[in-house]
C-alpha cells in the first residue's frame, strides 16, 4: 500500500471558519472516517515569509508560533482530500510527499477515546425522592422509554436507582414494567393501588455507583462491565445528578464517532482483534422448530440469558424470533385470565376453571404461530460499528448473526461489542498492514 504525507505549515493564529486551523483539520480527518493519522506541532521559535519573527523566550513576549501539520494517510486518499486542505488553509504553506510505509498498526477501539461522559448522556433525567410513593415512580417509568429512574435526597444528590428489577424482586410486580404497560389500565391502576403505602427508599438499590461528567467515556464502560450495570448516575463537582449514562447512549455515540472499520481495511489494513460479529457473537442461543410447543419456548425463555428463542427449520435457517413481547401478544384476547394468573389472584387450578380457553391456547399454540418474523439481522462479515448503528437505529439489544443463506450462527448482544473495550490501561491488540 502506498502512503504519502501531506505537510502544512502554518502559525497559531490560522483560522477557518472561526475555529483554530488544526482542530478544523482534524474534525475533517475524523468526519471522513480516513485511514489517517495527524500530528499537530507548535515550534518554539521560527520566522515567516514577511521578516516576522516568533520565539519563546522568556524576556519576549511569545506570539503566532508556528505550527506543523503533518497528516499521514494512503495515496488513493490524498486526491480526494487535498483540494478541502488548500481550501482551508488561507496562509501557509501545503505539501505532499511519498511516504515508504513498513508498518502502520492501530488499536481498535469501538468506543472513540476522546469523548467524555459529558457528551453523550441524557441530561436532566426524570427522578425521585426517598419518600416519594412507590406508584409514583411506577407512573414515570410506565410513560417513559427508559427502565432506571434515580433517587436523589433535597440537595439533588443520588442516594439510589430504581430499576426493573427492584420493582420485580422487592416490589412484588408480577411483570417487567416494558410489558405491564400492555394490560388494561384497570389493571394496572390495582396494582398501582397496591404500590401506594409504599416508598422509593424501601426497594432502591443502594449504595449507588455514580460517574463524573468529564470521566471519559471509556472508563464509564469500564465501570458499567466491572459490577455489570446498564446504567450509570452522573453527577458533577458538588455530586449532585445531572445527568444518566445508559447502554444506548453509548451506541448513539459509536454509530456517530467510531470509524469505519471496513473502509479501513480497504485501504490495506488488516484488523488483528475481533472486529466481525462472527468474531463475538454468542453461539448458545436457544432454538426450537416451528412446531415445538409453547411450554417448551417458556421454559427456554425462563433460562436464557439472551432472552430470545429462534425459531429454525430442520436445515438451521433462522424463520423468527420469540421474545416475552411476543408471547404476551399471542394472549390478547386472554389477558385478564393472564394477569389474574400473574398477580396470583387466583390459583392455577382456579385460573383453569375460569379461563378455560387460555389453557386452550396455551396448550395447543406452537413456536411458529407465536414467533415474529420481521426483524433486523447481521451476516457474519458484519463490522462491528455497522451492528452497533443496526442496535442503535432499530433500538434492539440483539441482532442474529447469519450466514449467506440465512442459517442462524448465533446471537450479537450489546454487552458483548462493549467488553472489545481495553480497561485499566491495559494493552488493545494492533492491527496491520
Amino acid at each position: 500500500m502506498e502512503y504519502s504525507v501531506i505537510c502544512i505549515y502554518a502559525s497559531e493564529d490560522a483560522r477557518w471558519e472561526g475555529k483554530p486551523l488544526a482542530d478544523a483539520l482534524m474534525r475533517l480527518l475524523q468526519n471522513g472516517q480516513l485511514a489517517a493519522r495527524c500530528l499537530v506541532t507548535r515550534a518554539i521559535a521560527g520566522c515567516y515569509e514577511g521578516g516576522e519573527v516568533a520565539t519563546q523566550r522568556v524576556e519576549v513576549l511569545s506570539y503566532n508560533l508556528p505550527l506543523k501539520i503533518e497528516i499521514v494517510l494512503p495515496t488513493p486518499e490524498v486526491e480526494a482530500l487535498l483540494p478541502r486542505i488548500l481550501e482551508m488553509v488561507g496562509e501557509g504553506v501545503v505539501g505532499v510527499t511519498e511516504m515508504r510505509m513498513v508498518a502502520h498498526k492501530v488499536k481498535h477501539h469501538l468506543v472513540p477515546r476522546h469523548l467524555k461522559v459529558r457528551d453523550v448522556m441524557t441530561p436532566n433525567p426524570k427522578l425521585v425522592q426517598p419518600d416519594t410513593p412507590l406508584s409514583r415512580a411506577l407512573d414515570i417509568l410506565l410513560s417513559s422509554d427508559f427502565t432506571g429512574l434515580p433517587v436523589v435526597d433535597q440537595q439533588g444528590r443520588p442516594v439510589g436507582i430504581i430499576t426493573d428489577g427492584d420493582l420485580l424482586y422487592k416490589a412484588g410486580i408480577p411483570i417487567r414494567v416494558r410489558l405491564l404497560a400492555q394490560f388494561a389500565a384497570d389493571e394496572v391502576s390495582s396494582l398501582r393501588e397496591s404500590l401506594a403505602h409504599k416508598q422509593a427508599k424501601e426497594i432502591m438499590t443502594a449504595p449507588l455507583v455514580t460517574v463524573h461528567q468529564d470521566q471519559y467515556l471509556f472508563e464509564a464502560v469500564d465501570a458499567m462491565l466491572k459490577r455489570g450495570l446498564r446504567r450509570l448516575p452522573v453527577v458533577d463537582a458538588g455530586g449532585v445528578l445531572v445527568g444518566i449514562l445508559s447502554r444506548i447512549d453509548i451506541f448513539k455515540a459509536i454509530s456517530k464517532e467510531a470509524p469505519d472499520s471496513r473502509r479501513l481495511q480497504s485501504n490495506g489494513i488488516v484488523f488483528s482483534e475481533p472486529c466481525r460479529a462472527i468474531d463475538v457473537m454468542r453461539k448458545d442461543t436457544p432454538t426450537v422448530s416451528p412446531d415445538a410447543p409453547l411450554e417448551q419456548v417458556i421454559n427456554l425463555l425462563g433460562n436464557s440469558a439472551i432472552e430470545r428463542v429462534a425459531v429454525v427449520d430442520a436445515q438451521g435457517k433462522l424463520l423468527g424470533l420469540i421474545s416475552d413481547h411476543a408471547m404476551l401478544g399471542a394472549f390478547s384476547e386472554h389477558k385478564e385470565g393472564l394477569w389474574d394468573y400473574l398477580v396470583r389472584k387466583m390459583s392455577s387450578k382456579e385460573v383453569g376453571e375460569r379461563h378455560a380457553e387460555l389453557i386452550r391456547q396455551y396448550r395447543s399454540t406452537r413456536a411458529g404461530q407465536v414467533m415474529e418474523e420481521d426483524f433486523p439481522s447481521v451476516g457474519q462479515d458484519t463490522t462491528l460499528e455497522e451492528a452497533a448503528r443496526i442496535m442503535t437505529d432499530k433500538r434492539v439489544k440483539r441482532l442474529p448473526v447469519l450466514d449467506a443463506q440465512g442459517h442462524l450462527l448465533g446471537m450479537l448482544r450489546r454487552e458483548a461489542l462493549l467488553r472489545l473495550e481495553p480497561g485499566d490501561g491495559a494493552p488493545g491488540k494492533g492491527a496491520k498492514a
